[in-house]
């Protein structure tokens, strides 16, 4: 049942979420689309709000922004970095003024979408960790500040890791395996450009073992959204690597839609992570770290073929379990409103250590 706010009571509100995006309607990006997708399917009370130019208390509707803002229990807000400041000195300059005008910080949480843009290094992790892009200002003012490029030591630090999401809504993005689908495919690669991380390695390797008529290989690019993801699923392998930054979007596109898929090694925390033990009957998906490495994987694991089914399976029914965006926002509001977190990291490499 909805509430109303009476006189005096701050603790009922109208609507659990405003969402302050920075731009035009129509113009989200995926992490903020993860996001409002996972708010509706958790039947959240939820209002966008689009700001278009700073400062919002030169908006038009600014007495009604400052309305819903005052009657949400939390605001979420997602990178725009030209709006927001690095110093309190600069805050007079951004539209997140009002949060101060109305002392709602303790209420804000903040998603950063930022990614670490490597100038076309050959290998990872060459570059320091992605320092500049942690907005320390707004870590210390917001109640939570989630971070897609989260590296343990951020983890340590109090940032939270904010991975993309599968978007479970979107039809054409998820293929219904049936007792009869059929793999027609050994390795899929397709990748919409091949500067970063090993991709132009992937691409090497699969284009030799085409030529050698080893396997059958599928290399493609500017496939339509419903032929990229039945090639997906009837695919054994598909192949992930480095992007602009370590998450990307494929990832969470293929790990639900029947594929084994062998990524380059993560730097950053992943909740719920994916297991790549290597363990035989546990592991979900392969790591590689060198184009060696790649190789060496991609042939022993295809003498397995019934290795690479299971890992499919459990690869897909851990990404519906986990990585849908209901699932994310669920994990916004366990971090938040202090929910049951320990499953979440309990089994992640990167931070036994």
């Amino acid at each position: 049942m909805e509430k109303s706010k009476s006189e005096g009571d701050y603790t009922a509100y109208v609507l659990d979420v405003v969402f302050l995006i920075f731009g035009k309607k129509g113009q989200e990006d995926y992490i903020t689309q993860n996001i409002l997708e996972g708010l509706a399917e958790n039947d959240k009370k939820f209002q966008v709000i689009y700001i278009a130019s700073a400062p919002c208390v030169l908006d038009e509707n600014f007495l009604e922004i400052r309305e819903k803002l005052i009657n949400c229990q939390w605001i979420f807000t997602v990178t725009y970095p030209s709006f927001f400041p690095a110093t309190a000195d600069s805050l007079a300059d951004s539209p997140m003024i009002i949060l101060d005008l109305l002392n709602s910080w303790d209420k804000c949480v903040y998603f950063d979408a930022t990614e670490w843009r490597f100038d076309h290094k050959p290998c990872w992790g060459e570059g320091p960790r992605n320092e500049p892009f942690n907005f320390t200002y707004m870590k210390k003012k917001c109640k939570a500040y989630f971070k897609r490029e989260c590296y343990p030591q951020d983890f340590k630090e109090g940032y939270w890791p904010f991975p993309y999401s599968f978007s479970a809504k979107t039809k054409e993005l998820f293929t219904e395996v049936t007792s009869d689908f059929k793999k027609v495919h050994d390795v899929f690669c397709s990748f919409p450009q091949s500067y970063t991380g090993l991709r132009e390695r992937c691409i090497d390797f699969c284009r030799f073992l085409d030529k050698k008529d080893m396997f059958k290989i599928k290399i493609a690019t500017g496939l339509d959204r419903k032929k990229y993801v039945r090639t997906l699923a009837g695919s054994m392998i598909t192949l992930d690597g480095m992007g602009a930054g370590h998450c990307n979007t494929r990832f969470f596109e293929a790990t639900p839609n029947f594929t084994a898929v062998f990524r380059q090694k993560y730097e950053v925390v992943i909740p719920y992570e994916f297991d790549h033990s290597g363990e035989r009957g546990k592991e979900m998906i392969v790591e590689y770290n060198s184009e060696h490495e790649m190789k060496n994987k991609i042939l022993n694991h295809l003498l397995d073929p019934d290795n690479l089914i299971g890992m499919a399976y459990r690869s897909r029914a851990h990404a519906l379990k986990y990585h849908t965006c209901k699932a994310r926002v669920g994990y916004i509001f366990d971090v938040i409103e202090g929910g049951d977190l320990c499953a979440a990291f309990a089994e992640n490499p990167l931070l036994k250590n």
